[in-house]
């Protein structure tokens, strides 16, 4: 991802961010806004800058989230939300014909001892009713839960998420990328539809189409 999109790590360590333990908590920008935002009750953080636009936290219900031109359908309540997407050619996100998004969805590791291999699961912890825990390893004896080690292979859940994003663009373009940054097949025109200004993209529609990171572009 460094060498051929050229994003660098200190990118997501550049700003010391801190946040007030009450009350939504703001970093001024460099126009006397407010682009860094967080919402203890909806239990989530935006980030809103002219080549950044960031959310990250759990969903609350709502059946939308929004920070600056992109749109995300939220799944249902308490689920991880997490969302990032930069200009990578310097443009404010609105006017940028290289864009990167990332979007992480939920990763657990292999039941230790299961053969084949499968991933672990999330059962309700012992006498409770409303706490749940890792599952124990095959042949592990009378224990409550399992390792918090992961054990590989790890697996990724497939989560279909539609993204609205605001563009001046007619069209995009959208590459889900391998982990080593390299353009996989773009999303087909089904996926990808776009309408005065708006682009409405369906992601991780398929096996084939899903990724962590996906690139976008505007003729």
């Amino acid at each position: 991802m460094q060498q051929r999109l050229h994003v660098p790590l200190e990118t997501a360590v550049r700003q010391r961010v801190g946040l007030q333990p009450k009350g939504p908590s703001v970093a001024s920008g460099a126009d006397g806004g407010s682009p860094l935002t967080y919402a203890p009750a909806d239990r989530l953080t935006t980030l809103n800058t002219p080549t950044h636009q960031l959310i990250l936290g759990q969903s609350s219900g709502a059946a939308h989230t929004t920070v600056g031109s992109v749109t995300l359908d939220t799944p249902q309540p308490d689920e991880p939300l997490a969302l990032w997407l930069m200009s990578l050619d310097g443009l404010p996100v609105p006017e940028s014909k290289h864009l990167l998004l990332a979007l992480p969805t939920p990763v657990v590791g292999s039941l230790p001892g299961a053969r084949p291999a499968r991933p672990v699961a999330l059962v309700p912890y012992r006498h409770a009713t409303d706490w749940s825990t890792l599952e124990p390893a095959v042949g592990s004896g009378n224990v409550p839960s399992g390792s918090r080690t992961a054990q590989g292979p790890l697996w990724l859940r497939r989560d279909v998420r539609q993204l609205h994003l605001s563009h001046p663009a007619a069209q995009l373009v959208v590459y889900p990328l391998q982990p080593n940054g390299s353009r996989r097949a773009p999303l087909p025109p089904e996926m990808v539809s776009s309408a005065a200004g708006q682009h409405h993209i369906r992601l991780n529609a398929t096996p084939a189409q899903t990724a962590l990171w996906f690139e976008l572009t505007a003729p």
